[in-house]
Order: C-alpha cells, then structure tokens, then sequence
C-alpha cells in the first residue's frame, strides 16, 4: 500500500499544530509515519502510536485527530505484522472515538470495511459500506477500493484470506530469522500473530497455525532464558490440540475427518507436537493427558504410517523402544 498517499489525505484533513507545551499532536505523528515505518517497519509504527497516546492521555481525553493516527496503524500493523487482535482494538478504539464527527467516522468506517474483507469478515465489511453517505473515493485509494469490491463480490473466509495467508507467510519468517540466528527477530514476529480461539478453531488449519506459533514462542522464551513464559505458551499451544470434556481429554474435533480419524493434512504436525509435549515436561501429575498424546500418536501411526515422512517413522520407532525398555520388556 502506498501509506505516503493516505497520509497526504489525512493531513489535509486538519492543520499541523505545534504542540510545543502540550500533548502530541496526532497529524505532526502521522507526518513522520512513512521515515518511522521505513526504519523499523509496523513495530516501530506501533510503539510510536503507544508512546503518543499515553502522552496525549496524560493531557485528558483524546481528540478525535487521534482516530484517523489509530486507523493508519491498524492498517500497517495488519497488513504488515498480521496482528489481528491488535489492529482490530485499535480500529475499535478508533470507531468509537470517532462518533460526533461524521467525515471521520466514514473515514474509519471504509478502511474498517477493507480491513475485514483482508481478514475474511466480507458480512462485516458490507455493513460498514452500506453505512457511508459519501462514495469510497472520498477515503480509499483506487488499489484499496477495487481490493474491497472483489472481496465484497467473491467472499472468502478467514482460512483463504489474504490476512491469514500474511500469518502464515510471518510464521514461516519467523522460522528463518530464528535458523539465521536472530532468535530475538523471530520471537518479536510471532507475539501478537495468534489469530482469537473462538475464530481460529473453526478451521484445522487455523487452529494448527495457532497451535505451532505458541509451540515456536515457548521454545524461543526457553532459549532465551525465560522458562515460565516459556512454559505460558507451550500449555496455549497444548490447548490449541487437545480439550478437557466430561469423558477426559481429548483431540478437537477440527482435526477430524468425516470418519471420525485423524486428518491426514494435520497427522504429522500433530504427531510431531505430541512429542515435543511429552519432552518438555509440562504434564505434572496429568496422567491422563499424557496418556490421551501417547494415544493420539498411537492412533495417528496406524491411520497414516505408510504415508508420514521416514524420520517421523524413525521417531516413532525409537518412541516404542524407548517404552519396551522402560517397561521392562
């Protein structure tokens, strides 16, 4: 996206005011978003915004000004870091704050409705449009508009959304930044990257995207000499594969086929995970969800053995050995 263009727009929405003995002024930061997002890209973004607003709030409530300043960054930190929960709070906060005044309003309200198109919220985003009086030429760039109207025409949910692929696409950076070496790079891509549960567990991807982002955080927080935070995120990722019913635990059911087995697409990760949960000694006297992760692997062998990878064969194989000789046997 080109930002330089919408923040030329927004600024000649309202006057650059020095605010030498008072707080912020909201179009003097969005002026100096381009060179701060140049130099460190949506997090820097972010921590400018945070850093503005506590000092503004210092002074009282905040003005309106400061609605359009949270939309822009509700833009860079999605389409940039991918962070939902985040970028949705701050468009919220920008809604909200934006009542009485009705050119901002629409201002928030047509980027909100590209926002959830990005994120796969298409019933959403039609409500928003319908509710503009002025046409979306009046808030959105041409790319932005024609990326909304396809969106609106040819709906896609979460799971095939350009939003979800951008998860997707960081966890995977993530991933190098932390072979390269920059473990603490890679840590700072993943927090925030978790999509909310009750949206990410309608979908087996999703929820396994989750899952694997927390995994990767508690692994890094444990390289990194922080095992309580470590251990934080490795009971979420646990979470995001098995639920306590009133039989005991077990597997979700997004990770199930129509037959009632498990999923061929997940059956590797899951056997994977099961095991760096069985390593990591998270369990204490849980018996019975160790148990249902030795079950799950179990399981997970005799569905899909001749079609897993030779090295989670090996794994397994070395796994059953491991237990004969503990076992006695």
């Amino acid at each position: 996206m080109r930002w330089s263009i919408l923040f030329v727009a927004i600024l000649m929405a309202g006057p650059l005011l020095a605010r030498d003995d008072g707080p912020p002024d909201p179009f003097a930061l969005l002026s100096d978003f381009d060179r701060i997002a140049e130099d460190g890209g949506g997090l820097a973004v972010d921590a400018a915004l945070t850093q503005a607003l506590t000092q503004a709030r210092a002074f009282g409530p905040l003005d309106r000004d400061w609605a359009r300043v949270m939309t822009v960054t509700a833009l860079l930190v999605s389409e940039g870091l991918a962070r939902y929960r985040r970028s949705y709070a701050l468009i919220q906060e920008a809604q909200d704050l934006a009542q009485g005044d009705r050119d901002t309003l629409e201002f928030v309200i047509a980027w909100r409705a590209y926002l959830d198109v990005w994120w796969g919220h298409t019933d959403h985003a039609q409500d928003m449009v319908d509710q503009l009086v002025q046409p979306l030429t009046h808030y959105l760039e041409p790319e932005q508009i024609a990326t909304l109207n396809q969106g609106l025409a040819d709906p896609k949910p979460t799971k095939d959304s350009a939003g979800f692929l951008r998860v997707t696409e960081l966890t995977l950076a993530a991933s190098e930044l932390v072979n390269s070496g920059d473990i603490d790079g890679g840590r700072q891509l993943l927090q925030g990257l978790r999509l909310p549960d009750d949206l990410a567990r309608t979908d087996g991807l999703m929820t396994m995207t989750n899952a694997l982002i927390s995994l990767n955080l508690g692994w890094l927080n444990e390289v990194l000499g922080d095992p309580q935070q470590a251990m934080a995120h490795f009971e979420t990722s646990l979470s995001d594969i098995v639920e306590e019913q009133a039989s005991g635990w077990a597997i979700r059911e997004v990770f199930k086929n129509a037959k009632g087995g498990i999923s061929a697409d997940h059956a590797e990760n899951l056997f994977n995970m099961s095991e760096v949960f069985l390593d990591s000694l998270i369990f204490g006297d849980r018996e019975d969800l160790e148990a249902t992760l030795l079950n799950l692997m179990t399981q997970i062998m005799a569905e899909h053995f001749a079609t897993l990878p030779p090295e989670t064969q090996a794994k397994w194989a070395l796994q059953q050995a491991d237990l004969a000789i503990a076992n006695g046997l």
